[in-house]
């Protein structure tokens, strides 16, 4: 597809990706939580490295959706990937090749970015919607995409996954920051509880049910 011949954004469908998407969707996710609180609170604010532990974590689970098989969802705008999302199945158990990848790559971002990992999974695994669900892990845009309504359509995309799922009745996710929140809560998101990870950084649970034919 040439220049003359690009979709814009807008039009371009949101699709499943496949494994060589991979670098591709690393790369997007990459930018879009640079500048991410809890990415930042589990890999440490004094930390010199911070985007190469941030690539590395991304990469993980990025590589973690396609070992179990759950969907990661894009869009591109002609061939540039400029959105994307991690979606997960947490019915599903892990290879024993995912375990290996994990332990790999906390020891590559060290042992205490792990323990701050786990208790931030502690602080939410608290706060159940009561009800099935699919889980959506992470969600970004390029900078130069944002606000075309991409991450909407994005969420979307994974409420429809779930609507087709017996196995589920909404989206669970997690997010810190005064935006988000708000953003979430325009889109119909309810909030299911909210823990502090730190003294200046709290993270909110929020669920959207499906809303099913019938």
């Amino acid at each position: 597809m040439d220049d003359m011949e690009r979709e814009h954004p807008d039009d371009a469908p949101v699709v499943e990706l496949d494994a060589a998407a991979a670098n591709a969707c690393v790369a997007v996710l990459v930018e879009a939580f640079a500048g991410d609180a809890s990415l930042r609170f589990v890999i440490g604010e004094a930390a010199e490295d911070h985007e190469a532990r941030l690539r590395s974590l991304v990469s993980f689970f990025v590589s973690a959706r396609l070992l179990r098989g759950e969907p990661i969802l894009g869009i591109r705008d002609g061939r540039e990937l400029v959105g994307a999302a991690l979606v997960s199945y947490p019915w599903l158990e892990s290879p024993p090749a995912l375990d290996d990848r994990r332990a790999a790559v906390w020891n590559e971002v060290g042992r205490e970015a792990r323990a701050r990992y786990d208790a931030m999974n502690r602080a939410t695994a608290q706060f159940d919607p009561g009800r099935p669900h699919i889980y959506l892990n992470m969600l970004g845009v390029r900078r130069s995409h944002r606000g075309a309504g991409l991450g909407r359509r994005l969420i979307d995309a994974a409420q429809e996954l779930s609507r087709r799922l017996a196995t589920s009745e909404g989206v669970a996710l997690v997010t810190e920051g005064a935006a988000n929140i708000r953003y979430y809560r325009r889109l119909g998101f309810e909030e299911v509880g909210h823990a502090a990870l730190a003294p200046d950084l709290e993270t909110f649970v929020f669920f959207r049910p499906d809303e099913r034919a019938g």
